[in-house]
């Protein structure tokens, strides 16, 4: 089960679905008075913008449906807050709830520095309007200007999602309407986890949209469930050959060679095509951390990590404030785990100072600053003679 819950990351419950279908891309939001609780927060409208509506609403909204008692709100609530930071003002993000008033605002005081708004569903209406029978939180809804659905899919999906929309790539709502079509038909499949009808329909999904992340956690479950190890790898091998700019395979692929020892063989190979294909520093940035976070024990992984720190454009003059801010965070914890704590205090302080005169929430500062004292404290005890 634990590999279940990792390809879930922050869902609750799966694989309930009656006949009564959720709202998919292509439908339209109606307005209606929904009877709606907005915790301290100025409520938007959620149907479509009329011309002075859009002139004060973001190009998207994000409506996201989930429990407030969830333990995995911890990751959720971060994870939607700094969804909405990334997005440069282009988003609104609504995390709605069926549950109690109280409940919620005890949840909401967990964040503080969260602008992400907070909604209770006092009458329980909109909930199952959206969600159908569908028993899978959180799941999140992406809407345009005309109030249409855009995306539909796990909460902790929706980064790639509205980085896709802001680009211009995501699939039309026709197309994204029949991936969650096919989806249905998977969770579905799921109760009786056969390995063949799954991985036809997972392929019509895939074919629509290469290494579509849900597909991608759900075949890899059963997969890696019935001890079939190679061919997870295959199934991650084939995705990035018709999607080798998306930086989530990669991370995907790592995960699956960390589960199993056995396909490590393949981490160099995957890091050389990364390079090879990696379109922006944020997404080095993202296969780095996740190298640094999850290989610090590998000391070949280390130096890959390295490797893509000093990658071409991954220098001061050709990165953006918010990327400089992630460069040397990186940089400086790349440094303390490779054992140069000089080197690591010296691009922590690089980060303090960058941040002086930029706009950062306390806690985020806080923990950089603790950071710092950390690798000084390990210095001094470097030098200390025992």
């Amino acid at each position: 089960m634990k590999s279940f819950l990792f390809y879930l990351i922050c869902c609750v419950t799966v694989f309930t679905i009656s006949p009564v279908m959720a709202l998919r891309p292509g439908d339209v939001t109606a307005k209606v008075d929904y009877k709606l609780k907005w915790l301290d927060s100025i409520p938007f409208e959620l149907g479509k913008l009329t011309p002075e509506q859009g002139k004060k609403v973001p190009q998207l909204r994000a409506l996201v449906f989930f429990r407030s008692r969830a333990k995995s709100n911890n990751i959720l609530i971060p994870l939607l807050e700094s969804t909405r930071r990334n997005a440069s003002g282009d988003l609104l993000i609504a995390a709605i709830t069926p549950d109690s008033i109280a409940e919620t605002k005890l949840l909401q005081k967990k964040f503080p520095e969260a602008r992400v708004r907070f909604v209770v569903d006092t009458q329980r209406r909109l909930t199952p309007l959206f969600m159908g029978g569908v028993n899978l939180f959180p799941m999140a809804f992406l809407l345009d200007r005309d109030g249409k659905i855009i995306w539909r899919g796990e909460a902790v999906d929706l980064p790639e999602a509205v980085s896709a929309a802001q680009g211009g790539r995501l699939s039309k709502p026709a197309v994204q309407r029949l991936i969650t079509l096919h989806l249905d038909e998977m969770f579905q499949r799921m109760k009786t986890a056969e390995l063949r009808p799954l991985r036809i329909t997972a392929d019509k999904i895939f074919n629509l949209d290469p290494g579509n992340a849900t597909a991608m956690r759900l075949l890899l479950f059963v997969l890696e469930e019935a001890g079939d190890t190679e061919g997870a790898w295959e199934l991650c091998a084939s995705q990035l050959a018709k999607a080798p700019a998306n930086s989530r395979l990669y991370i995907t692929a790592l995960g699956v060679i960390k589960r199993h020892p056995e396909l490590r063989r393949h981490l160099v190979p995957s890091i050389n095509k990364l390079k090879e294909n990696a379109a922006t520093p944020e997404e080095l940035f993202a296969v780095t951390n996740f190298l640094l976070t999850n290989y610090f024990s590998d000391a070949e992984a280390m130096e890959q990590a390295g490797s893509l720190l000093h990658s071409k454009g991954l220098s001061a003059e050709d990165l953006t404030a918010k990327q400089l801010k992630n460069f040397y965070s990186l940089y400086a914890y790349y440094c303390y785990l490779t054992g140069d704590l000089p080197k690591a205090i010296a691009n922590q302080e690089k980060l303090l100072k960058h941040l002086e005169n930029k706009r950062i929430y306390p806690s985020e500062l806080a923990t950089f600053k603790e950071r710092l004292d950390f690798y000084r404290k390990l210095l001094q005890l470097q030098k200390k003679k025992w």
